[in-house]
């Protein structure tokens, strides 16, 4: 994401699925920016969500596993479940070092990732930084308003340059 080269210019470029929360560094968040800018079109659009921090649950990770899909058979006969926990956070840096556990036929795989958390404020900021003027912010998928509590942020930029 920090290095890609598309090779042309696009109106508009999306980043669902929280993807830019796996950028942990202002660095590697201004980078993919910049890579964004560059082969997004005078005007162009970028949009993306991330999640709104539910800092209750942040002060309360306990790196406890919590199951978030019940064991369930899968088509070829094996069983499935799925668990999630937050093993730590840096608070300083704004990131959460999570793990998504998998079951299945009992046997536990798990991934590790870390991810970084935005304000809302903090993005307007980050994006002008960038070259971007923010078009619309919004607290959900439905465009519901950006308030204390939404789930998510689902950003609008407009490429200024």
């Amino acid at each position: 994401m920090r290095d890609l080269t598309l090779g042309a210019t696009y109106a508009l470029i999306i980043a669902p699925f929280r993807v830019l929360q796996h950028l942990t560094t202002v660095d590697d968040q201004l980078r993919c920016l910049e890579v964004i800018a560059r082969d997004l079109a005078p005007n162009g659009r970028l949009v993306f969500d991330v999640f709104n921090p539910a800092f209750a649950k942040l002060v309360e990770a306990d790196g406890i596993e919590r199951e978030d899909t019940p064991e369930q058979r899968l088509p070829d006969g094996r069983t499935f479940r799925r668990a999630w926990r937050v093993a730590r956070v840096r608070w300083i840096d704004q990131v959460s070092e999570s793990e998504l556990i998998y079951y299945v036929d009992g046997k536990r795989y798990v991934q590790a990732f870390e991810m970084r958390w935005y304000l809302a404020a903090e993005l307007r900021h980050l994006l002008a930084r960038a070259g971007f003027r923010v078009r619309e912010m919004y607290g959900d998928f439905e465009r519901g308003p950006v308030v204390d509590g939404c789930p998510e942020l689902v950003v609008v930029a407009e490429n200024a340059g």
